[in-house]
């Protein structure tokens, strides 16, 4: 999950990865480890154990704007951790099918925040938890790809349930969608909305 979007949350603690050193560990740390936040007892010191490629921008907010974290310097305030891990990823997209979205022609190619661990393209896809415009509103819900072909993978995400796989609202026309919402670029599978 990581911390949280709105609402308090507390900056010390490793029994959770809703703390800032949780989320730290939980994202294998600067220093690659998932213990790089244990033991620390300053905000300084939490700063210097993060990976810069984790902030999302919308936790960034400089003149009205979502703005990416390019360095560390630029940590100074705990709000900026509010979404702590996420992961930027390029994923392709289509609202109604999967082999829309693996036959990405790069009109529908967009970046995208994903929580949860990182890993290669297809992995952060399915590691993930919730996925996010730059702004941090929900993306919207339908299929999204990583990769194309064999060696591609979709997951249908569902915005309005916020979680991947749900199918309150859709009706399967062709294919099958498994519980997971999920499979290779070589299946094929529509939905219509209801």
């Amino acid at each position: 999950m990581g911390v949280p979007v709105s609402g308090s949350f507390d900056m010390f603690g490793t029994g959770s990865n809703t703390t800032i050193q949780g989320a730290i560990n939980q994202s294998d740390g600067a220093d690659g480890s998932n213990d790089a936040a244990n033991g620390l007892t300053q905000f300084s010191q939490l700063i210097s154990a993060s990976q810069v490629n984790m902030f999302h921008p919308a936790s960034n907010i400089i003149s009205g704007n979502p703005t990416a974290i390019t360095n560390l310097s630029q940590v100074n305030n705990a709000l900026q951790y509010r979404r702590y891990p996420t992961v930027e990823i390029s994923l392709c997209f289509d609202s109604t099918s999967s082999s829309n979205a693996c036959n990405c022609s790069g009109s529908n190619s967009a970046s995208y925040y994903a929580f949860g661990n990182a890993g290669n393209l297809v992995t952060t896809l399915f590691n993930a938890t919730v996925l996010t415009n730059q702004d941090g509103s929900l993306a919207n819900s339908g299929f999204y790809s990583a990769g194309t072909g064999s060696g591609g993978a979709f997951r249908f995400w569902n915005k309005t349930a916020e979680s991947f796989g749900s199918q309150s609202g859709i009706s399967v026309q062709t294919g099958t969608l498994g519980a997971s919402g999920s499979g290779e670029c070589t299946s094929v599978v529509t939905i219509l909305y209801t």
